[in-house]
């Protein structure tokens, strides 16, 4: 699969919102998108042996775990999930999943390396981790050398802190915006204030592009599915706001927690997990559900979907039901691009709640100082 072009399609004037229009020699899609993760992956597997059909999606991620044990990274089924989305016709990107602390002290030494290892297995798009506050003039050569060493038909895409230092990220920002289709961040929280600030300058440079104009397709990595400080609003949603489409969120493996903790997670009941909530645009459990709506919508959902075929209850079927639940709100703000997201965002409490309590007047002082 090649990816072609992508392409500023729209911009919306009262949130400040963008669409992007995404070109590959097997289809076109729109941004904010939701990936196929590790988890679905296991589950459209188990449908394919039942003959059902699986999500119509145009992209697949894949964590790989590191085993603390035998200190190597569990990629055996790298191949299989390469060959699954290849058969989708998805754009496949692959992830060495890291602790925030282990990222903090990534060196060039490692990033050459997982890049290397990844180069050799053939993967078409290969991700390069930035180490934090890397100086850009070192990432010049190091790129230089990288793209020396992949396949023609293979792709490089930098892999850039959020946290880091604001004139360094400016700098790997201007570079890199223009010179790439793919691009990934490693995304930190929206409460650590360099990450705020510098997707606000993403934010402000895609949307103050020409409109027809490229552009990369921004993507974010490691980012949490939700927020508990933002009132649980979805990340995939929280993020678009900026212009990154969630490509892969953190997870924590189950052979990395405790006995006792996999054991209290295996028998949890379908009330005792976070769903999304596509009214409110944020994960909710039934408790409150019931206190909302008199009514457990979660459960209600899942009554909805065919549980006997490759999504048996529980987990695995709640995981199913957030995938497309939370497809729809991105489709609706792709389509307010260009309707108006006012309307959108009083419609939707948790979205409402994030942009008056985040965005708007963080942003109108971040614009202000870059402005004066």
């Amino acid at each position: 699969m090649l990816l072609k072009e992508v392409k500023l399609e729209a911009t919306e004037n009262q949130r400040g919102q963008v669409l992007k229009r995404i070109s590959t020699s097997e289809f076109e899609c729109s941004n904010r998108q939701l990936p196929v993760n590790k988890g679905l992956y296991h589950i459209e597997k188990d449908r394919l042996r039942y003959n059902c059909s699986v999500l119509l999606n145009p992209i697949q991620t894949h964590h790989i775990r590191y085993d603390k044990k035998k200190k190597v990274w569990m990629d055996s089924d790298l191949e299989a999930a390469k060959l699954h989305a290849q058969n989708q016709n998805r754009i496949f990107i692959p992830y060495l999943q890291k602790i925030k602390k282990a990222l903090e002290l990534q060196t060039w030494a490692q990033s050459e390396n997982e890049f290397q290892n990844f180069v050799s297995k053939n993967i078409q798009f290969v991700p390069y981790q930035i180490p934090p506050n890397a100086p850009f003039e070192e990432w010049e050569k190091r790129k230089e050398t990288a793209l020396s060493i992949i396949h023609k038909h293979q792709e490089l895409i930098p892999i850039i802190p959020t946290n880091m230092n604001i004139i360094k990220f400016e700098k790997y920002l201007e570079s890199e915006f223009k010179d790439n289709k793919l691009l990934g961040f490693n995304c930190d929280s929206l409460s650590n204030a360099y990450t705020f600030r510098n997707l606000s300058s993403l934010w402000l440079k895609t949307h103050s592009t020409k409109i027809g104009s490229n552009v990369p397709w921004t993507i974010g990595f490691g980012i949490q599915r939700m927020f508990p400080t933002f009132s649980h609003i979805s990340a995939a949603v929280a993020y678009s706001f900026f212009g990154i489409d969630v490509y892969s969120e953190r997870v924590f493996p189950m052979g990395d927690m405790p006995p006792e903790v996999r054991e209290k997670i295996t028998q949890q009941k379908p009330e005792d997990f976070f769903t999304y909530d596509p009214i409110q645009a944020g994960f909710t459990q039934s408790e409150n559900q019931n206190a909302w709506y008199e009514n457990d919508v979660t459960r209600q959902a899942l009554s909805e979907i065919n549980l006997n075929q490759g999504i048996e209850g529980g987990y695995k079927g709640i995981r199913w039901l957030n995938f497309l639940t939370q497809k729809q709100t991105l489709h609706e703000l792709n389509s307010a691009v260009f309707e108006g997201m006012n309307k959108l965002i009083e419609n939707h409490s948790r979205i409402t709640a994030f942009w008056d309590l985040n965005l708007e007047q963080k942003r109108k002082r971040i614009f202000m100082a870059q402005t004066n």
